[in-house]
């Protein structure tokens, strides 16, 4: 269930949200609830059977003192668990990302159960290699756990083991009892809480752009479905350059389009094997208006044996990437999205894409290796911290910025800018970069801020004889006022103190902002002559030729100009 569709959720994620704002403006200890890891997560190993080599002995899986080597010696290990057949590996819910792949952590009650007599306090093994392929952890529900809890606690009882189940659980209220939480591994939750003495909310901010920067590239091609998926069906499509290849060319330009009966679209995944989906998504657009899905549900299995996975009511004002399936901790060989209505009734579905992150990938890309001290040149700040400590920190803010995601749509109203809750979204603005929505936050914000367009049209009077006498020799006029640059800016300006300046905020239908009379042209300004003074300072403002000479002095002519 989404926050929009129950308000206890989404009044509970937003004091929730509040409370982690202050804490990042104050420096002071985050809530327990956003640094939340599960103490106990039994794991299944799942073979690679694209692997040209299957070991046909015992599956051993090695024990290390510690993942922060990239390259692991013998001194770093302790022993092997042997991965028996039909049963699962409980370790914490601690994860760690390094150059060498994903890890978790094992505490000591977890290793005796391998060893008696362990003397290592904590241990971690190896979830899944950084490169593709290979023997791989996944994340299940173990049978026996499951049965002794329903044995004691009820067969309702399922406790929550995700950090947003417990923060739905701990400040959203409902009437009747309170809902569980899974025992919390407090080692893991203390080291994500735990704050530098000398850190500041500046060392936030940086820390947002070392990690938001590198990954730039990463973070655009990170969840593409090409990977994960060996062939995609859909319903229908009105045409071939609107069929199922738009859902993963990567471009937001292009779309699937269905051509059928209300509410019979669907997208049909087959996905490659040993793919456990960690999330799914769907790209839409808002311009698609009627095209826009509204109610989808998602069902997965076997192709002759479908089961109803989850299903998402979407809100219209959700842009860009919606989620609609998340957490799966079983393989699926086919997952089938299908669009049960649209907005306003509409008959036919736009996708314009489908994300997948598989559970082999962290988010953004975030890796330990990114805070090492070579990579913090550009942030002094940064610098002496150790890049566990800004690993553990990133993975919080990167928590954070999901649940801000959740919740844009519910602070940003078309309506009003002026309530208390959007008023604090200034002060974690530089969290934004993060943010899978900040593209449709700035494209709403810009809209709800036009102006209307103004009254009159103002009527400037350019000289262009002048300014071309001014360009092809800039030193007889120093002052730069015969430039179209100059004769506009000056023609612009208010003709009193009480006349009010153009903000030049209005809407994109209105494209022509001035009407230009060119002296002794005799030109009848139908936009034409508009656009052509925009050429005109343009020109002025950084020729387009490195042999002429520069008439305004707000250009540095570089070495690479005339570079493509």
């Amino acid at each position: 269930m989404t926050p929009g569709e129950n308000p206890h959720l989404l009044l509970g994620r937003i004091r929730f949200l509040l409370e982690c704002i202050e804490c990042f403006r104050e420096t002071k200890t985050l809530p327990e609830a956003l640094c939340y890891v599960p103490k106990d997560v039994y794991y299944k190993l799942c073979k690679d059977s694209s692997s040209s080599t299957v070991s046909a002995g015992k599956n051993l899986i090695p024990v290390w003192e510690s993942p922060s080597q990239s390259k692991q010696s013998k001194k770093l290990f302790r022993f092997n668990i042997e991965a028996k057949k039909g049963t699962c590996i409980r370790a914490t819910g601690e994860e760690y990302w390094n150059s060498y792949g994903l890890w978790v952590r094992m505490n000591k009650e977890q290793l005796e159960e391998y060893k008696a007599g362990c003397e290592l306090e904590e241990g971690w093994i190896l979830m899944c290699k950084h490169a593709d392929g290979g023997d791989r952890l996944v994340p299940v529900e173990s049978p026996d756990r499951t049965q002794k809890q329903q044995l004691l606690y009820g067969y309702d009882y399922k406790p929550f083991t995700r950090w947003e189940q417990v923060v739905d659980a701990t400040y959203s209220h409902f009437l009747g009892p309170k809902m569980k939480i899974a025992e919390p591994d407090e080692a893991a939750v203390t080291r994500l809480r735990y704050i530098p003495p000398t850190w500041t909310y500046e060392c936030d901010e940086d820390l947002v752009h070392c990690f938001c920067n590198p990954t730039g590239k990463e973070a655009e091609d990170l969840g593409s479905a090409k990977q994960y998926v060996d062939n995609i069906e859909v319903s229908s499509y009105m045409q071939e350059d609107s069929s199922a290849w738009c859902l993963t060319d990567g471009f937001a330009e292009t779309y699937w389009e269905s051509d059928g009966s209300q509410g019979l679209h669907w997208i049909r995944l087959h996905m490659r094997k040993s793919i456990t989906v960690k999330k799914l998504s769907l790209t839409l657009d808002p311009t698609d208006d009627t095209y826009l899905p509204k109610k989808v549900a998602v069902y997965g299995g076997e192709r002759d044996n479908l089961k109803l996975l989850n299903e998402v009511n979407i809100d219209e004002t959700m842009v860009g990437e919606v989620c609609v399936l998340e957490e799966m901790t079983v393989y699926m060989p086919v997952i089938e999205i299908r669009i049960l209505e649209c907005k306003d009734e509409g008959i036919d579905v736009r996708i314009r894409g489908i994300n997948i992150k598989s559970s082999r990938e962290s988010n953004l890309g975030l890796n330990v290796d990114m805070f090492q001290p070579n990579n913090l040149i550009r942030y002094p700040r940064l610098e002496g911290t150790d890049p566990d400590v800004l690993y553990r920190r990133a993975q919080v803010i990167q928590r954070f910025v999901t649940l801000l995601d959740s919740l844009l749509n519910h602070l940003v109203p078309a309506w009003d800018y002026s309530v208390g809750t959007f008023l604090q979204l200034k002060f974690i603005k530089q969290f934004l970069l993060l943010s899978k929505r900040r593209s449709a936050l700035i494209t709403q914000c810009l809209k709800d801020t036009e102006s209307n367009r103004p009254y009159f049209m103002p009527r400037l009077y350019i000289n262009r004889r002048l300014a071309m006498e001014h360009r092809d020799n800039p030193s007889l006029d120093p002052s730069y006022k015969n430039t179209v640059f100059s004769q506009v800016y000056e023609g612009l300006k208010p003709s009193d103190k009480h006349e009010k300046s153009l903000d030049y905020r209005w809407p994109l239908r209105y494209d022509q902002w001035w009407e230009c009379k060119f002296i002794a042209e005799g030109i009848i300004d139908q936009g034409g002559g508009f656009r052509d003074s925009l050429a005109d300072i343009s020109e002025e403002l950084c020729p387009s030729s490195a042999d002429s000479p520069v008439p305004l002095p707000f250009f540095v002519r570089t070495s690479n100009q005339g570079n493509d």
